[in-house]
């Protein structure tokens, strides 16, 4: 199952509740087809936790397991690493990457307004990072309900999704075969068109609305999101073979013009 959501699914679903991937392939020159995606769901909101009655004195609290310490959003590129003028670096230490993205993007995890300042290390293998026009999101508000003018904005959001890739999973749309080099790593791209529809049945259409720019990019050494997992929840996880995920998701007729950034954005990604 393919486990990274689009960039469309993260801005609109995220806030419409549900849609569908359907991959299209965007000419005969361009191999292979392209099969149908998955159901996007929209990711559950934080709901505030009642109240409890005070723990007896002496009673020892256990440290959140479920959060680990947190990962700036913007930090300085180590000596050797530098990003185009005014853009910001984020590095990522349970996936071994960095990558540096224009001024007025953000990271974010869809659950608040505005970018986030930092990332609770257990939420670092699935990391999102989105165009001005992402925000501000409006949290807890149904798509469907927002006026048009804003579900417009919204959907004009480009968003770069990058998580792992294990050896030997599968995945539903274009499979990364074109070489290219990323940061003097050899790696491997491919582009989907879709369109997003409501409800779990999928179309193909020779006119999608969005585009997903696929790369994968071999990382050096395997993560280390399950590093203070107890080792019995380690063991039988792969040593090689790993591999980084980008997407960078957009609307269709704005790729054109929008392709030289994503592909500046894309290029800033460094394994290590």
């Amino acid at each position: 199952m393919w486990r990274a959501i689009t960039a469309v699914a993260l801005v609109i679903a995220v806030l419409a509740g549900s849609g569908v991937y359907l991959g299209y392939p965007l000419g005969p020159d361009q191999p292979p087809p392209l099969a149908p995606g998955p159901l996007v769901t929209r990711p559950p909101v934080p709901q505030t936790k009642p109240s409890q009655p005070p723990l007896p004195e002496g009673t020892q609290v256990p440290t959140p397991m479920d959060l680990g310490r947190l990962v700036p959003t913007v930090s300085t590129p180590p000596v050797g690493v530098s990003c185009p003028p005014r853009w910001l670096f984020f590095d990522n230490p349970a996936l071994h990457y960095s990558i540096c993205y224009p001024p007025g993007w953000g990271v974010t995890d869809f659950s608040t307004s505005g970018p986030l300042t930092a990332i609770p290390t257990r939420q670092l293998g699935s990391v999102y990072v989105v165009s001005p026009e992402a925000f501000p999101n409006p949290v807890g508000i149904p798509y469907m309900e927002l006026p048009a003018g804003v579900q417009a904005w919204l959907e004009q959001a480009v968003t770069v999704t990058i998580e792992p890739f294990a050896p030997g999973e599968a995945r539903e749309g274009c499979y990364p075969s074109t070489p290219i080099s990323i940061s003097g790593v050899q790696a491997t791209w491919c582009e989907d068109v879709y369109d997003i529809l409501p409800g779990p049945e999928a179309r193909f259409s020779s006119e999608g609305s969005r585009h997903t720019l696929v790369v994968f990019l071999p990382l050096a050494r395997p993560p280390d999101l399950h590093a203070d997992a107890p080792p019995e929840l380690r063991e039988g996880q792969p040593r090689s073979g790993w591999q980084l995920n980008i997407l960078v998701t957009s609307q269709a007729a704005s790729y054109p013009k929008g392709k030289d950034l994503q592909w500046q954005i894309v290029g800033t990604v460094r394994v290590y």
